[in-house]
């Protein structure tokens, strides 16, 4: 028999863990369209401060580990690079970024531990 505490307990731990595990490798339409825009918000003052201290000039090579929902990205191609790479282990983030910047910065699959570079 399950009680009524029990029930009320399982929804929000389940919710719980599938936001944890998509805003840890997001996927799917959930990751695509909530948890990428969601990861640009929250990282606006984190990719500000980079951009501060890295000062990126054009015709510069970079290279952005982690991309997220592509904000950074974003913000260092009005800097003019000669080349813009951006690695996530999202497959969603990869294909979100695919997407919004085909042509314009080189988008790979793979982790922070064993870059392709």
């Amino acid at each position: 028999e399950i009680h009524a505490a029990s029930t009320e307990k399982v929804a929000p731990d389940l919710i719980n863990r599938f936001l944890a595990r998509q805003f840890a490798r997001p996927s799917g339409l959930v990751g695509r369209l909530l948890i990428a825009p969601a990861l640009n918000w929250i990282g606006r003052r984190l990719n500000a401060m980079a951009l501060d201290l890295l000062d990126p000039k054009a015709g510069e090579r970079l290279l952005d580990v982690g991309i997220g929902g592509g904000g950074l990205l974003a913000k260092l191609l009005r800097t003019r690079p000669r080349l813009l790479a951006g690695v996530d282990v999202s497959s969603a983030a990869i294909e979100r970024a695919r997407r919004l910047f085909a042509r314009r910065a080189e988008i790979v699959h793979a982790s922070a531990e064993s870059l392709p570079f």
